[in-house]
């Protein structure tokens, strides 16, 4: 317990610290919450906390918010509940975080770049990027890559491509959701073919699928190399700076000149709009300590993601601002295709 105090202690001062430097280097921004009224500084942080996570449990959103949140528990010294909203792809839950108590006694997750493409495509998905959320970190970026039987016939992606273009719209792609239609948009304007997708509900049936040779093909997370391997499938295209541990052959998305990585799984740590600053400023410091904590990095490697962390709102909002025009470009040339099922 007494380390615990210590860690709090330093965790207060660093908190305070930082507070000083952004009142000295950001004057607008506090000004700015101060004409709005939300800058009053409370007591923070407070000894109970809902994290919400807008997931069903048992997936990998909902291991990576509790990990966040047991690490953020530590750190703090407070009692976080983890409750999870699930529905409406995240949809529900991410609603009800943002238009939560702007006291910081409810914070949670929202998986990157899920809720950009909701604002995108989903009308009723009343959600604004600027307006309704503080992103104060963001930890991993998982993208997806396409996996094949290894001893099919479409076992490298010069395969693919050579097929798919003589064959428009045989070859069958499963995806688990429409970040996955929406890189195959981009795919086939990039190479000029045409392929089908095959909708299924997760990743895991979209794995079944391909093993099971219901598909000709697969889209999914990086994660899910050793699924898809032990099955007697591999990967084909691969989106990361270096190939698949054990497929020096495999071909990257860069090799072509593509950039995938714009739909790479990412996991935040969200506060409603409106907090305090203060309350901003130990949250940040608290994910700074996650960010450099090998404990965290390994648990994040070990379910097979690919390790990154950016902490600070302005820094976050720059890099999601970009997500989000790249997606919309996309979304707005394919919507029929990104809109449908399979």
């Amino acid at each position: 317990m007494k380390n615990r105090k210590v860690r709090k202690m330093w965790l207060l001062v660093i908190a305070a610290g930082l507070v000083i430097s952004f009142a000295a280097c950001t004057p607008g921004r506090t000004a700015e919450r101060s004409a709005s009224g939300s800058a009053a500084q409370l007591e923070y942080p407070v000894k109970n906390v809902t994290f919400i996570i807008p997931y069903s449990a048992g997936g990998t959103a909902d291991t990576v918010g509790r990990l966040l949140a047991q690490h953020l528990s530590q750190i703090l010294d407070i009692n976080i509940t983890c409750v999870n909203k699930a529905g409406a792809s995240g949809e529900i839950g991410s609603l009800e975080l943002i238009n939560s108590r702007k006291d910081g006694s409810v914070i949670g997750t929202m998986n990157i770049p899920d809720f950009i493409i909701s604002d995108i495509v989903n009308p009723q998905f009343e959600f604004d990027l600027e307006k309704d959320a503080e992103f104060i970190a963001a930890f991993n970026n998982t993208p997806f890559s396409y996996f094949a039987p290894a001893k099919g016939d479409l076992n490298t992606w010069d395969k693919f491509v050579a097929y798919a273009k003589a064959h428009p719209g045989e070859v069958t792609v499963g995806e688990g959701g429409i970040a996955h239609r929406i890189l195959a948009a981009a795919v086939m304007d990039k190479f000029g073919i045409q392929f089908t997708t095959v909708n299924f509900a997760g990743a895991s049936e979209t794995v079944a699928a391909l093993l099971g040779g219901h598909v000709s093909a697969a889209s999914s997370g990086n994660q899910r190399l050793v699924e898809f391997t032990s099955g007697g499938c591999m990967p084909i295209i691969w989106e990361g700076k270096t190939k698949p541990e054990g497929f020096p052959d495999c071909a990257l998305f860069s090799d072509y000149g593509m950039d995938a990585s714009f739909l790479g799984v990412g996991n935040t740590v969200v506060a409603p709009k409106g907090v305090p600053e203060n309350v901003i400023t130990v949250l940040e410091a608290a994910c700074a300590q996650i960010a450099n904590s090998s404990d965290f990095g390994e648990r994040m490697r070990n379910l097979g993601y690919d390790y990154t962390s950016l902490v600070g709102v302005k820094d976050i909002m720059e890099t999601l601002r970009k997500q989000k025009a790249t997606i919309s470009a996309i979304c707005e040339k394919y919507a029929d295709r990104i809109l449908s099922n399979g």
